[in-house]
């Protein structure tokens, strides 16, 4: 019988936790989803690009590892911008003391601080808090999944913080994803139902529709104008100023605009573009960040 290829998992653990061991994995993470090895001696598309920086010193950077972590974040958008952008915290644990005692608001979020993806959104009191899945959370390191550095040193806690609602008492429709190059808003990523039939639109920083998606399907209607649009590429570009490339996360709806998190290297550097040449298009930003996104796209 043929021989299986090893999943991503086996060779997590195989290889070892160092940076050599780091960029083994992350290379061989890229080829099985992206089918292509990456050129890391002359990047040149987005993937390669983010895996480059994810293999660098940036990774390990004390400021980058800062604002990777949920709860510090919050002080670092206080310190550039204002409080006012923050998600109002209710409490923070960094072990399971006191977790049996806290009366836990019926409308809130619960996630750990220093992974990705894990959340709990309680309403009306439900679902019930399980503390073996908080137990789980404080256990776990989010590197060891994926080998991203910035992770690897972030204390393990649980925040929990205010459930954001619309007008209409419901989760915000969609959120806003603004990715910065070298400091410079450059376009923004709009996540429609990402708790349903989730998918993507990208736009200009003047909001017209650019021609691509990634990793998700393209969202066929045009989605209207964020209200404080210029608010939030202001906001993005105060906190992404010192830390090169970054993606700001951010939900708005009516007046209020909340920082959701700080994203480091999107996708883990594996995004499936539709078309595949908004790969290649998208990179051409790191060489020249004035380029004109519209003009790239051919966007007229």
């Amino acid at each position: 019988m043929p021989q299986q290829k090893p999943t991503t998992k086996v060779i997590e653990r195989i290889l070892p936790r160092n940076r050599v061991g780091d960029a083994l994995f992350s290379i061989a993470l890229f080829c099985k989803k992206t089918g292509t090895i990456p050129n890391l001696w002359h990047p040149k598309t987005f993937n390669e690009r983010m895996l480059a920086l994810k293999l660098s010193e940036a990774s390990l950077d004390p400021l980058r590892q800062l604002v990777t972590d949920k709860a510090l974040v919050k002080e670092f958008v206080r310190a550039r911008a204002s409080d006012d952008y923050n998600v109002e915290t209710y409490a923070i644990f960094d072990n399971l003391n006191g977790v049996a005692d806290f009366k836990w608001p019926a409308e809130c979020v619960i996630k750990p601080t220093h992974s990705s993806r894990e959340v709990i959104i309680r309403r009306g009191g439900e679902p019930d808090v399980d503390v073996d899945i908080l137990r789980s959370w404080l256990s776990s390191n989010y590197y060891h999944d994926g080998r991203e550095r910035n992770y690897r040193y972030l204390k393990p806690k649980i925040i929990v913080e205010r459930l954001l609602l619309d007008e209409n008492g419901s989760l915000p429709y969609q959120d806003y994803k603004i990715f910065c190059f070298f400091g410079k808003p450059k376009f923004v990523q709009v996540d429609i139902d990402r708790f349903g039939q989730h998918r993507r639109s990208y736009y200009s920083l003047n909001w017209r529709k650019l021609p691509f998606t990634m990793n998700y399907p393209l969202e066929s209607a045009d989605i209207k104008r964020p209200v404080r649009l210029d608010d939030m590429l202001k906001l993005s570009e105060t906190l992404a100023e010192p830390l090169g490339f970054i993606r700001v996360d951010l939900y708005a709806f009516g007046q209020e605009i909340k920082v959701g998190e700080l994203t480091s290297w999107v996708g883990n550097c594996v995004n499936i573009f539709s078309p595949h040449e908004a790969d290649s298009l998208v990179g051409r930003l790191f060489e020249n960040v004035e380029q004109d996104v519209e003009a790239l796209f051919g966007v007229r």
